[in-house]
């Protein structure tokens, strides 16, 4: 019996949700380390809990809402069933695969999940081995490792979201969003994104490889290069 109960809440707390999400009419993807904090700042504002982070980064406050941070477009599908998904207009931010793991690494060491002595090159070199049990591995959370196709592709390797912009092409985005949907996420660009020169002097050729070995369906899918 309250199992039974607990399923009908988590129906009824994602029907509540897929009516949001409905309301407003759109689903962005939010990929770790894509810009994704500043834009979910702003459709938050907007269009209310479902779009906000779940946890606000200056207070630390958690946020109720059904659906977590960083839903792949597969999962989102799923679960607020496929005609509702293609009746949204669906996008997603992507990013340089070596920034992109540059600024995930930096990230764990900010909030303390990795110590300062875990250097970036003894970092990169664990992606040659799936330990999952060793806490300063990428492998020991998905969110740490996973491809930007992971999160935007279906099984047959075609697009779940209509428009997939690069990091640089913010402000196509940013036009996008105000002509569709009055909002603009230029406003407030909170995360300060490291420019070229600050990842590149990082890494040494053997983790360009590595990143770029473990990536390359991210760089084959969206034509990115480590010197562009």
């Amino acid at each position: 019996m309250l199992k039974f109960i607990h399923r009908e809440i988590g129906g009824a707390r994602r029907a509540v949700a897929r009516r949001s999400i409905v309301r407003a009419g759109l689903w962005f993807v939010d990929i770790p380390r894509t810009s994704s904090t500043s834009i979910k700042h702003v459709l938050g504002e907007r269009f209310g809990g479902e779009f906000r982070k779940s946890v606000e980064r200056e207070t630390g406050t958690k946020r109720k809402k059904y659906f977590s941070d960083h839903c792949t477009a597969s999962y989102m599908r799923h679960a607020i069933r496929p005609d509702v998904w293609d009746s949204l207009f669906t996008f997603s931010v992507v990013r340089n695969p070596w920034e992109r793991f540059w600024s995930l690494y930096r990230f764990r060491i900010v909030l303390g999940d990795l110590p300062e002595s875990c250097d970036f090159l003894t970092y990169v070199r664990k992606l040659k081995h799936c330990r999952y049990r060793d806490r300063y591995s990428p492998f020991y959370m998905p969110h740490y490792h996973m491809s930007m196709c992971d999160f935007l592709l279906d099984g047959e390797g075609g697009s779940l979201v209509d428009r997939i912009y690069r990091i640089e092409e913010r402000e196509a985005l940013a036009e996008e969003l105000r002509r569709r949907f009055n909002v603009d996420v230029l406003h407030e660009h909170r995360e300060k994104l490291s420019d070229e020169l600050t990842f590149k002097q990082f890494y040494d050729a053997e983790s360009v490889d590595i990143v770029g070995r473990f990536y390359q369906d991210d760089i084959e899918q969206f034509g990115y290069d480590y010197e562009a």
